[in-house]
């Protein structure tokens, strides 16, 4: 039924709870992980601020360093528990856009959540939200605990 299945791992809590049960559904029906990693350059809005330009490189550098930690990890555990995998580290602003073309290949997406509500979730967005509004994959959500 679910042969590849999508998860997006950030190195929350929300996106360790999600693999954890992508790991459990993925071996209980065979199917393969596809792991992903959007890299937000958060200095995308002050591009035309003179001051950031001279930390840009290195604030990059270790914003990817970090994410690649964050696949690597995930994709150890996901080995560990005998699933095939493929890991996918793509730069984009849009997380909900980089999920959604990631999405295309998979018959399932496996994300967290915190279930903000209120001001928090109009302040801080919803990438969940996001997909979940705009997908034709099935998608399944794990709201943290």
């Amino acid at each position: 039924m679910y042969k590849n299945i999508l998860i997006p791992v950030d190195g929350s809590k929300c996106s360790e709870q999600a693999l954890d049960h992508g790991l459990k559904l993925a071996k209980s029906l065979s199917s393969n992980i596809s792991l992903l990693h959007i890299l937000e350059d958060p200095l995308t809005i002050a591009y035309s601020l003179p001051e950031t330009v001279s930390y840009r490189p290195e604030l990059y550098a270790e914003l990817k360093t970090a994410a690649l930690a964050v696949l690597e990890y995930a994709e150890k555990k996901t080995k560990a528990a005998g699933i095939e995998c493929t890991t996918s580290l793509i730069s984009d602003v849009n997380p909900a856009h980089a999920i959604l073309e990631a999405s295309e290949d998979a018959d399932l997406i496996i994300m967290g959540t915190h279930g903000r509500k209120g001001l928090d979730r109009v302040v801080f967005g919803s990438v969940t939200e996001g997909v979940l509004r705009r997908t034709n994959t099935p998608a399944l959500i794990i709201r943290c605990e």
